[in-house]
């Protein structure tokens, strides 16, 4: 009977998938130990990858991705926009 389970999830696994049905298995595992399931298990591996290579969570690092305000390059400009119209000024 373990036999047919198997060889249905072997069908019903997507074709592009590149990881090995033991190792979904083994992760499957693993994250019904952690009381979730394979895909948050993951998610959450892949935010900790990150918070370790980088010293900050994946959603700062995309929150300061997105925001301009933290660009180097986007205060130089406003700084030299208020140096241009100073110049003007005077």
């Amino acid at each position: 009977m373990s036999s047919i389970i198997l060889f249905s999830k072997k069908l019903l696994a997507p074709m592009s998938t590149r990881v090995p049905l033991e190792v979904q298995e083994v992760f499957d595992k693993l994250a019904e130990s952690q009381g979730c399931d394979r895909a948050k298990l993951l998610r959450e591996a892949i935010d900790l990858k990150i918070a370790v290579e980088t010293g900050q969570s994946s959603f700062e690092h995309v929150k300061k991705a997105k925001n301009t305000s933290y660009s180097s390059v986007f205060k130089n400009v406003f700084k030299k926009l208020g140096l241009i119209l100073n110049v003007k000024k005077a």
